[in-house]
């Protein structure tokens, strides 16, 4: 079961003109500063902040409570009795936002401008042919700002600043997760979802099947680099994550030509994957996840061998 602590003064959901989806799990050092910078905005209408925290083992919950007991007519607290996982904790705090947009900040990122919520919803107000708007974000790595290397030339070879889908397919993900408001009405929840390691690149899949994706080119939201679950993992991990989310995207996709590009792209990675791994196995801590330590050892030794000339084919 899930505990919810909700709101003193519950406005009818249909008052809601924003819900703010936060997830958290082992964040304590930065999950104040998440929900500071989502009470921080100013909205010409209703927002709640729907928190929903995986039972973390740290500090992170009583950080949470203590905030709900201080913004107690914006804050609805989700407390599980037990930790779901990332995609089933994603999917609750999903369901129970009841606004007519649906903004995303997990709990080690947060928002440093006070309109950024207002110029969003103003513009999906004037172009109901985009079912989302994002922008720009700094990326904090090392506790430095920096504009971020990867997104932003994905997103320039574009040539333009609204998406569609088979743009989102072709250079894949573009967009950070803290950035993002969306139309609630445009939200679906396919088991193949649910199976995903991964939720954020294949929501907007699923939601770009409905109107396109603008960015604005204001700096609204700040990125931590290193902090979260897949930001820590090792890039064989990352990279076989992301094989079995595209996975999970094409045997949801319906339309042949966006399962064309999807699987072009899909390919690819598989075979740079394979590579990745090839180079891994050097590390025995990485080719003892395939394979028993002592012979991942002995692997380490046979390339180290093989790099100084020691293995030759005799003639």
């Amino acid at each position: 079961m899930t505990q919810v602590v909700d709101m003193d003064r519950i406005p009818g959901p249909m008052n809601i003109l924003v819900s703010v989806c936060m997830i958290t799990y082992r964040q304590e050092p930065f999950i104040g500063q998440a929900i500071d910078g989502v009470m921080a905005q100013y909205l010409n209408g209703a927002m709640e902040l729907v928190i929903s925290d995986d039972m973390s083992p740290d500090g992170t919950r009583a950080i949470c409570l203590d905030h709900q007991r201080r913004n107690p007519d914006r804050i609805r607290l989700l407390l599980p009795e037990k930790n779901l996982g990332m995609m089933p904790n994603f999917q609750q705090a999903l369901s129970n936002c009841r606004g007519r947009y649906i903004a995303l900040c997990e709990g080690d990122d947060y928002w440093t401008d006070p309109l950024k919520l207002q110029k969003q919803v103003d513009f999906l107000e004037a172009n109901p042919d985009h079912v989302m708007c994002f922008h720009r974000v700094m990326v904090e790595e090392g506790g430095k700002l920096k504009i971020d290397d990867i997104t932003e030339p994905k997103f320039a070879k574009l040539g333009k600043r609204s998406a569609d889908v088979n743009d989102l397919l072709r250079l894949n993900n573009f967009i950070h997760t803290p950035s993002v408001v969306f139309r609630r009405a445009a939200l679906e929840f396919p088991e193949e979802l649910l199976s995903s390691p991964m939720g954020d690149y294949f929501l907007y899949v699923i939601l770009m099947q409905h109107g396109l994706a603008h960015r604005l080119e204001d700096f609204m939201a700040v990125y931590r680099k290193g902090v979260g679950v897949f930001s820590s993992l090792g890039q064989v991990e990352v990279m076989r994550s992301t094989l079995a989310m595209n996975s999970c995207i094409l045997a949801w996709l319906k339309d042949p030509g966006q399962r064309k590009v999807l699987l072009k792209r899909h390919l690819d990675q598989l075979s740079r994957y394979h590579k990745v791994v090839g180079h891994a196995m050097v590390d025995p801590k990485v080719a003892s996840t395939y394979i028993d330590f002592r012979h991942a050892l002995g692997l380490l030794a046979y390339k180290v061998r093989e790099k100084l000339g020691f293995w030759r084919t005799s003639g």
